[in-house]
């Protein structure tokens, strides 16, 4: 539950139809303090306009545990949606989120750019810069990943290019399960691998894809995700994966490689 604290200040103006729907609102004003989840957030900024059908507006929070600063705009009869995040600070445990990553502190910049209704059939990129997490020891950086999807004619295609890998995958599949598929095909070479990570064997739909990927180091698991993967060399992977081949074949290959350097 959100709850507003201290003095809030600001102003706005509203706009109905004819049926009484909201047709033009904008809203402008500084929140002092707002609790959430048990932490109070300090200097909130907010400027937004919605017009019909287009919602625009900036964003900026200066708190000790998190300073951003967000500005976007989104269309909703035609989905399209455009951010830009200034993210200088975030502390994820002081502010009550997670104690997953302990006392680590997280920034990035971020733009995107997406028209679609759901995220299988979203076409547009992300683009992560400048990002790091730091703790009391160490701080780990990635400068720059960029992730582009497109979608025509229920063919998915997927680029990501990073400091730690550049992939590529094609086909038909649900972009959600992508994850699943990885962890089934891992579960299935390594069965011991599910009692010492969260992987698990888990039923995924039917996929039909074309795949690369050149890593040049797992350490992004290794800080992020907690998973115990190292590379002693970059690695270079290509291959496809079919799995409606097993309703007939249940031995069938999962994947399939082609000749790859490991």
């Amino acid at each position: 539950m959100l709850q507003n604290e201290a003095k809030n200040a600001g102003n706005g103006k509203v706009r109905k139809g004819i049926l009484g729907k909201i047709q033009q609102l904008t809203a402008n004003g500084n929140i002092d303090k707002l609790q959430y989840n048990g932490y109070v957030y300090s200097n909130i900024n907010i400027d937004g306009k919605l017009d019909g059908n287009n919602i625009s507006g900036q964003l900026a929070i200066n708190d000790d545990n998190i300073k951003l600063n967000a500005d976007g705009t989104f269309a909703t009869d035609h989905p399209k949606a455009d951010l830009q995040l200034q993210l200088g600070n975030i502390c994820p445990k002081a502010l009550g989120l997670t104690d997953k990553w302990g006392d680590a502190c997280f920034a990035a910049n971020v733009d995107a750019d997406f028209v679609g209704t759901n995220v299988d059939n979203a076409n547009g990129n992300i683009t992560i810069s400048n990002f790091s997490m730091a703790t009391a020891e160490n701080t780990y950086n990635i400068r720059n990943v960029s992730l582009s999807s497109r979608y025509n004619d229920e063919r998915h295609t997927i680029t990501l290019n990073s400091d730690f890998a550049n992939v590529g995958i094609t086909g038909q599949f649900h972009i959600a399960d992508l994850i699943q598929y990885v962890e089934n095909l891992v579960a299935e070479k390594l069965p011991s691998i599910q009692q010492l990570t969260p992987i698990r064997t888990r039923k995924a739909p039917d996929c039909r894809m074309l795949f690369y990927a050149d890593i040049m180091t797992t350490e992004p698991l290794q800080r992020l995700l907690n998973v115990p993967v190292a590379l002693k060399k970059p690695a270079r992977i290509d291959g496809y994966m079919n799995t409606t081949l097993r309703r007939g074949s249940p031995k069938s290959p999962l994947l399939s490689l082609y000749p790859a350097t490991l």
